[in-house]
């Protein structure tokens, strides 16, 4: 089973893509980007859903240092600027979403 890791701030939306994905994949959330730089390095995930803004390290700041990048980076955000768009180039991120629902996530990793 492919390993997921859920990085975003809101517990809420959090719980709602677990919920959605239990049973398709071995998943572990985080909520910081603190925790996320850790989790990359020990849980290694095959699919990373990362909501760029978290708190301690934005999402881009862990990528960017991170040596790990899992093989599907799936990106949220609510703002996106040219910065942004170009750290999503350069950091090899292969999705991006604007404030998704679960349900669009979900569509998203079945596609």
């Amino acid at each position: 089973m492919q390993k997921l890791l859920i990085a975003d701030s809101s517990d809420i939306f959090a719980s709602a893509l677990e919920s959605a994905l239990t049973g398709q994949f071995q998943i572990v959330t985080c909520a910081d980007g603190d925790t996320l730089l850790e989790l990359l390095h020990t849980y290694r995930p095959d699919v990373l859903i990362l909501n760029l803004m978290l708190p301690y390290k934005d999402g881009l700041t862990v990528l960017q240092e991170s040596a790990y990048q899992p093989p599907l980076i799936i990106a949220n955000t609510m703002h996106v600027n040219a910065y942004v768009e170009r750290s999503i180039v350069a950091l090899g991120i292969d999705y991006v979403m604007i404030s998704p629902s679960v349900s669009a996530v979900v569509l998203r990793l079945q596609d």
